[in-house]
């Protein structure tokens, strides 16, 4: 009897898999790095202060002279249990710096795609003059991430 129940249990758990958290790579996950130059280009788009768009590896940084930032690490999308319906997105480490002198001004770990405000307490506050990052792609795998710095 135990034995039964035993492969009753795993049948529905095999029929059931396909509404679980899935890891197989999937092409939203590895998107193709973007052509185009990492710039600090200022724009002007319905009131919003904006700067980009920025194309870092882990590892490198950009500055424009008054803020820096830089890409620590990346963090892969996860599952967070195994009944979970779909995977949490993958993660990108920034830290911010003062270029003059390298001062840290903050870190966070941001997930993408994604418009994140940073501008809380909890995050940067006002040490960087940006409230918001907003990643376009994300990419683990090859460690690079797509994103521009909102005012």
């Amino acid at each position: 009897m135990r034995y039964y129940s035993l492969r009753v249990l795993l049948g529905i758990l095999a029929l059931s898999s396909g509404s679980c958290c899935q890891l197989s790579p999937m092409a939203r996950d590895t998107p193709k790095r973007p052509e185009i130059r990492s710039t600090w280009r200022e724009r002007h788009d319905f009131g919003i202060t904006s700067f980009g768009p920025l194309i870092l590896s882990k590892g490198e940084s950009t500055d424009n002279g008054s803020l820096g930032v830089r890409v620590i690490d990346f963090i892969p999308r996860s599952c967070p249990s195994f009944l979970s319906h779909s995977p949490e997105q993958p993660k990108a480490v920034f830290q911010f710096y003062r270029p003059s002198d390298n001062h840290v001004l903050c870190e966070v770990t941001l997930s993408g795609p994604a418009n994140s405000s940073i501008d809380r307490e909890d995050m940067c506050g006002t040490k960087t003059g940006i409230s918001v990052v907003g990643i376009n792609g994300i990419n683990a795998k090859d460690g690079w991430v797509s994103f521009d710095l909102r005012k």
